[in-house]
């Protein structure tokens, strides 16, 4: 991944609770890879991806210049797993 920011996206003390969000989806998907859920993994993966698009609906949890990086990797992973 190239060198960028990456931060939580809303105002005042919204934006460490989206950072935070988005790390705890991201952990929650990579747990359920080691546990062979690839069906929750990829929905988490989803919802994570959801939340990381640049689309308002639903809302972002996180903003930078390595946004776009973190999307391309949430979809390789998902290609990966064979997510639908």
């Amino acid at each position: 991944m190239a060198l960028g920011n990456l931060q939580g996206s809303g105002t005042g003390s919204s934006v460490a609770g989206r950072l935070n969000a988005s790390r705890n989806m991201l952990k929650a998907a990579g747990d359920q890879i080691e546990q062979g859920k690839t069906a929750e993994a990829c929905q988490q993966l989803l919802d994570a991806l959801n939340r990381t698009d640049g689309n308002p609906r639903p809302p972002d949890f996180v903003t930078g210049s390595a946004a776009p990086d973190l999307v391309r990797l949430i979809q390789a992973l998902r290609t990966t797993l064979g997510c639908a």
